[in-house]
């Protein structure tokens, strides 16, 4: 319990409780569990105190002393603290997710197991800090200085590291899969075990790194894959020579329905590049005739596993490709669906007129390309209007049930990839893929959800979901259920 004399001092504000520290420089302030919340104390001197699980909920602590305070689990996410002095603090197993810590000291302090993610340390001072099992993922630690400090097992996916520091510091087991090191000083670093999958350029220092050996894929639920290199381990100045360079973008540019000629392409970029492995990121349309696939290279694994992997971006870039292509036969459907709607509304002579439309088509995709076929569209709307002496005759159809039935059907599969893109990001094309298939994954082992799913598709085509989900990787989701159905009686 916290001591009620320093709990009232502190609520007098900072001026006050500054001037009392001053006046009683021997005692140890005792704040555990007190409840701070919302009291705005930048710039006060907590040096020393005790604030284990207090509550901090809408603090402001920006420029205020710390150091060789105790905050051992303490929440402080989304609090502001830049500028703050952490010198020698005892931060181990806090939460500062969300957190302004901005230039921000945290010599030698303790971040064991601290949850960082996505707080922004631009330009912090980490100089021995350690951060053992940290959760850093999609933090922002551009131009931080982390000298010496300890990063073992921690994990920096995605992060943000442009012009970091990193000199001497300890990244053995770490994972730094999608993180940005442009302009990054890794000279004396220690890299043995690390996920290695980043984004770097001329001027990111690998000079005298220490590594054994590296990983080159994260696989969720599975860890770290590809042990790179695959026997043994680096000779001197082995891995410097190896990663340090550019992963470059590279475009391939083809013709609609000529994925045979993506292929072509495909393979001779690799010969091109016998060093690296080409990983297809994105395909999408460049304009009405042509297609744009963008790749990055990083270096090769196994042989085997390059084959295998070469195999699967292949599967990937047709599947897309025919993704795309199917979305763009859904646009032209719309187009037609508003064109056949102005035509009815002139025939009818009723501007105004409420007309429902429903247009029958099919649509065929196939590696070489797609086809429309918009014969037989109807006009499902039952009107008898004179106009010109002519006779404007439809049968109505009633489809709000069914309408319901899928919508409700989205709602539960939408709600399904906002959660499960947490830990499946979906801002590549392997991502998406991954994404739809956990998906399909999660619906099989709910036979509730499975059920309610199955029973909408006998009111509607699989496609017809695509119009009520609003995620990127939506149509790699309709492709899954298109062949999960396949496995389903409905």
């Amino acid at each position: 319990m916290p001591n009620p004399e320093h709990v009232t001092e502190i609520h007098k504000g900072v001026k006050s409780w500054n001037q009392w520290r001053r006046q009683n420089p021997c005692i140890t302030p005792d704040l555990t569990k007190a409840d701070l919340s919302l009291l705005d104390l930048s710039f006060a001197d907590l040096r020393c105190a005790k604030l284990c699980s207090a509550k901090l909920s809408g603090i402001k602590l920006a420029s205020a002393n710390l150091s060789k305070a105790d905050l051992n689990r303490t929440n402080l996410s989304k609090t502001i603290l830049k500028f703050a002095d952490f010198t020698n603090a005892n931060l181990s197993q806090a939460n500062l997710s969300r957190t302004d810590l901005r230039s921000t000291n945290f010599t030698n302090c303790n971040l064991s197991e601290a949850n960082l993610s996505r707080a922004d340390l631009s330009e912090a001072y980490l100089r021995k800090a350690y951060l053992y099992k940290a959760n850093l993922s999609k933090s922002v630690l551009n131009k931080a200085v982390l000298f010496n400090a300890d990063l073992s097992y921690a994990n920096l996916s995605q992060a943000d590291l442009d012009l970091a520091v990193l000199k001497d510091t300890y990244l053995q087991n770490a994972d730094l899969t999608g993180v940005q090191v442009r302009g990054s000083n890794f000279l004396g670093a220690c890299l043995t075990g690390a996920c290695i999958d980043w984004n770097i350029n001329r001027k990111t220092n690998l000079t005298n790194v220490i590594c054994d050996y590296v990983y080159l894929k994260n696989i969720y639920g599975a860890g770290f894959t590809n042990r790179y290199p695959a026997n043994g381990t680096f000779q001197p100045g082995e891995f410097t020579r190896r990663f340090e360079q550019i992963s470059e973008t590279i475009e391939i540019v083809f013709a609609n329905g000529g994925i045979k000629e993506f292929d072509q392409s495909f393979q001779k970029l690799q010969q091109e590049y016998p060093e690296q492995v080409l990983e297809v990121e994105v395909i999408e349309p460049k304009n009405d005739t042509e297609f744009v696939a963008r790749m990055r290279t990083f270096p090769k694994a196994e042989q085997e596993d390059t084959q295998i992997f070469y195999e699967e971006q292949l599967l990937l870039a047709k599947a897309t490709y025919e993704l795309q292509a199917r979305n763009q036969t859904i646009e032209l459907y719309k187009q037609h669906s508003a064109d056949i709607m102005e035509l009815a509304k002139l025939a009818l002579g009723k501007e105004k007129l409420p007309i429902n439309l429903t247009i029958e088509a099919t649509a065929m995709s196939n590696s070489d390309g797609f086809t429309n076929n918009l014969q037989g569209a109807n006009i499902a709307n039952f009107a008898n209007q004179v106009s010109d002496n002519a006779r404007q005759q439809a049968n109505q159809h009633n489809y709000s049930s069914e309408t319901k039935s899928l919508a409700d059907a989205a709602k539960e599969i939408q709600m399904l990839l906002e959660q499960l893109s947490v830990d499946y990001p979906s801002d590549t094309m392997k991502g998406k893929y991954t994404l739809a298939n956990e998906v399909i994954r999660h619906i099989d082992n709910n036979p509730s959800l499975s059920q309610r799913i199955v029973s909408a598709f006998s009111a509607g085509s699989v496609s017809a979901l695509g119009q009520f989900l609003n995620h990127p990787a939506a149509s790699f989701v309709i492709s899954a259920l298109e062949d999960w159905k396949k496995t389903r009686a409905v």
